[in-house]
């Protein structure tokens, strides 16, 4: 479970974005092709893209455990709506941001040389990202976006209209089910990994998700990365 702890300025400063961008919603997708019990909504989807993926979803995949932490691919490519923005930002995103990014990722040991090679900065790595995030875009989002862009700028316009009416209680009530709950000054949202966020003014985020791993089928960002 993560809690996340509110201030009245944070309160003041939620908002609710229109997507979390192709990057995220990429990654998300991999990961997603892994998960058996991601619903029926979502089955189709996975057996027509599992077979045409392959090994380019490798770097990626390693990128996004099955357990601990995962890349915040917001935080190293944004939220733009184009895969060559996308890249673009990444091939050119700060090596400080990488290695903090990955340094507690736990690789497999057949990705480490790889890995290290990302870790160190080096252009031969990070373009073997590029290359994956583009061959999986391609075929895991690129084919669905113009929809799925449809589908998340309703679901947007019902969280917004949430937000204005009743605040962040009652766009939590619009969710429904058990995965969110308000306990003022704090959000508890269930999780995989349990944490204490503390927002410290910088206010909440929250974007609509198509390939969403989380109950909420909602991103909740600070600042910028996924918390």
């Amino acid at each position: 479970m993560k809690r996340i702890h509110f201030t009245a300025e944070d309160l003041a400063r939620t908002r609710v974005a229109p997507t979390i961008g192709v990057a995220a919603e990429t990654f998300d997708s991999v990961r997603m092709l892994r998960d058996r019990d991601a619903g029926p909504a979502f089955r189709g989807w996975q057996a027509s893209v599992r077979g045409r993926l392959g090994e380019q979803a490798g770097p990626l995949a390693a990128l996004m455990p099955a357990r601990g932490p995962l890349i915040d691919a917001m935080s190293l490519m944004g939220a733009a709506p184009s895969i060559d923005e996308v890249v673009d930002t990444w091939m050119g995103a700060p090596r400080a941001l990488l290695r903090a990014e990955l340094e507690h990722i736990g690789f497999h040991p057949a990705h480490r040389t790889w890995a290290r090679g990302l870790l160190d900065g080096t252009r031969e790595a990070r373009l073997q990202v590029a290359a994956a995030l583009r061959s999986c875009h391609r075929v895991t989002v690129a084919p669905y976006w113009g929809r799925v862009r449809s589908h998340l700028g309703e679901v947007r316009a019902g969280y917004v209209r949430a937000l204005a009416e009743g605040g962040v209680d009652r766009l939590l009530a619009t969710l429904g089910g058990p995965a969110a709950r308000r306990r003022p000054p704090v959000l508890e949202v269930d999780h995989v990994r349990d944490a204490d966020v503390h927002l410290n003014g910088r206010g909440l985020v929250m974007a609509p998700t198509m390939h969403t791993v989380t109950t909420l089928g909602l991103a909740l960002l600070s600042g910028g990365p996924v918390v």
